[in-house]
C-alpha cells in the first residue's frame, strides 16, 4: 500500500521550508561558535606574545640597570660620585626587577590559556610554536563601509534570521490545517482461485483512489495552534531584532575601541622615542659635566615606564583589531601570518 498527499494548500511546502531553515540556523550557530573560538585564540596568542616581549624588555632593563649600578659604584670608589646616586639607582633596579616574576607568571598563565583554547597539552603547544617571537605586525585597517552592510556576514544574525523564517513557515503549516487534505491511496496485490495461479499476470490487482480528510470539527483547536505558532513567530522576530541591535552595538564599539587603541599606540610609541632621546641627552650632559645623575635617573625611569606602556598599547591595538574582525565577521584567521 502507498499514500501520496497532494499539497493543495502548501502544508508540505511550508513544512519542508521550516526544516531547511532549522538546518540553516543550526549551521549558523556552529559558525558563530567557531568565530568566537577563533577570536579568543587570536587574542590569547597576541596577549601571550605581547607579554613575552614585555618580559624580555624588563629583563634587558634589569641588566642595563645593574650595569649602571656597577658604574656608579666604581665612580663612588674613585671619589667621583655620591652614595645617594648609588642607592637611588639600586632602588630603581630593584623596582624594575620586582616586575619580572609577575610577568613570568603571566606568560605561563597565557600559555596555559592558549593550550586550553587549542585543545592540546602545553608541551605540544610549545613544540609547535617558537619559544619567543615578536608581536605580529598589525595590518592597516581598510575602510569597512557601513556597519549595517556587514550584518548579514555575522553568523548570529543569520541564525536568528533563519529561526524567524522557520517560525514563520510553521505558521503556514498550522494554517493549512484549516483546509481539507487530499491523498491518493494506492495498493497492489494478487488474487487467484488456486495457489498455482497466485503470481500469474492475470492475478495482479491494482487499486488507486482519492481520500479527502478535513478537521472542520476541530477548527477551535486548529486556531489555538495557529495562535501559538504566531506567538512563537513574534517571539522569533523580537529575538532577531535584538540580535541585530546587539550586533550593531558590538560593531560600533569595536570600531571605536580599535580607533582609540590605534591612536594610543601611535602616541605612546612617539612618547617612548622621545623619552629614549631624552635619556641619551641626559647621559651626554652628565658626561660633559653639565648635568647630574639625578637627571639621568629621572629620564631613565620615564623611559622605562613609557617603553612598557608602548608595548602594552601595541598588544591592545592588536587585540582590538581581532575584536573588530570578529564583530564584522571578517576572516582574521587566514589574514594572520603564521607565527
Amino acid at each position: 500500500d502507498a499514500s501520496w498527499e497532494i499539497d493543495l494548500f502548501g502544508s508540505l511546502r511550508r513544512q519542508s521550508e521550516a526544516v531547511f531553515r532549522d538546518a540553516d540556523a543550526a549551521e549558523a550557530a556552529l559558525d558563530d561558535v567557531l568565530r568566537s573560538v577563533e577570536a579568543e585564540v587570536a587574542q590569547a596568542y597576541l596577549s601571550w606574545r605581547g607579554t613575552q616581549q614585555r618580559l624580555q624588555g624588563r629583563r634587558r632593563n634589569v641588566a642595563n640597570l645593574q650595569e649602571n649600578i656597577g658604574l656608579l659604584e666604581a665612580m663612588l670608589d674613585a671619589g667621583r660620585g655620591t652614595e645617594l646616586e648609588v642607592r637611588r639607582q639600586r632602588a630603581l633596579g630593584l623596582s624594575v626587577a620586582a616586575q619580572v616574576p609577575a610577568l613570568e607568571a603571566e606568560v605561563v598563565r597565557q600559555e596555559q590559556r592558549l593550550a586550553v583554547l587549542t585543545a592540546q597539552p602545553v608541551a605540544e603547544l610549545r613544540a609547535m610554536l617558537s619559544p619567543e617571537r615578536p608581536l605580529p605586525a598589525v595590518p592597516e585597517l581598510v575602510a569597512v563601509g557601513d556597519p549595517q552592510a556587514w550584518l548579514r556576514r555575522r553568523p548570529d544574525v543569520r541564525q536568528s534570521e533563519m529561526a524567524l523564517a522557520a517560525a514563520t513557515a510553521r505558521v503556514g503549516v498550522e494554517m493549512a490545517e484549516l483546509y481539507p487534505k487530499l491523498n491518493l491511496l494506492g495498493s497492489f496485490g494478487w488474487t487467484a482461485a488456486s495457489g498455482g495461479d497466485l503470481f500469474e499476470k492475470a492475478a495482479e490487482r491494482w487499486r488507486i483512489g482519492p481520500s479527502l480528510s478535513w478537521s472542520f470539527l476541530n477548527v477551535g483547536r486548529v486556531r489555538r495552534y495557529i495562535e501559538a505558532a504566531e506567538a512563537r513567530a513574534a517571539q522569533a522576530l523580537a529575538s532577531h531584532e535584538q540580535t541585530v541591535l546587539r550586533a550593531l552595538e558590538e560593531t560600533d564599539n569595536a570600531l571605536a575601541g580599535y580607533r582609540a587603541a590605534q591612536e594610543s599606540a601611535v602616541l605612546l610609541q612617539q612618547a617612548d622615542d622621545e623619552a629614549g632621546q631624552s635619556l641619551q641627552l641626559a647621559r651626554a650632559r652628565r658626561e660633559a659635566g653639565a648635568g647630574n645623575e639625578i637627571d639621568v635617573l629621572d629620564a631613565e625611569r620615564t623611559w622605562l615606564d613609557l617603553q612598557d606602556q608602548a608595548l602594552a598599547a601595541q598588544v591592545q591595538r592588536a587585540t582590538a583589531l581581532v575584536a573588530l574582525y570578529k564583530a564584522l565577521a571578517g576572516d582574521f584567521v587566514e589574514a594572520a601570518p603564521a607565527q
